[in-house]
């Protein structure tokens, strides 16, 4: 887990990853991977929620929404 510091870090690259949408998967992998829990166990709950919704939000930036056809799917490496 993090400490303070960095999950104010974690915070602030949220916060860009919703205002530059070619952050948020970036963002989304650093929220998921070490932005649930503080250090006491305490879950955050809106990390929690922000990674799902950047984790949407990358599928949609690179045209892998789920309505494309294969060939899309394929061109923009969306498996």
């Amino acid at each position: 887990s993090l400490g303070d510091a960095q999950l104010e870090e974690v915070s602030l690259l949220r916060q860009r990853a919703f205002e530059a949408p070619v952050l948020a998967l970036a963002a989304a992998q650093v929220l998921y991977m070490f932005g649930w829990f503080r250090s006491t166990g305490e879950i955050l709950r809106d990390n929690v929620i922000a990674a799902a919704q950047l984790f949407e939000q990358s599928i949609y930036v690179g045209n892998c929404g789920p309505n494309q056809p294969y060939e899309i799917w394929h061109e923009n490496a969306c498996d």
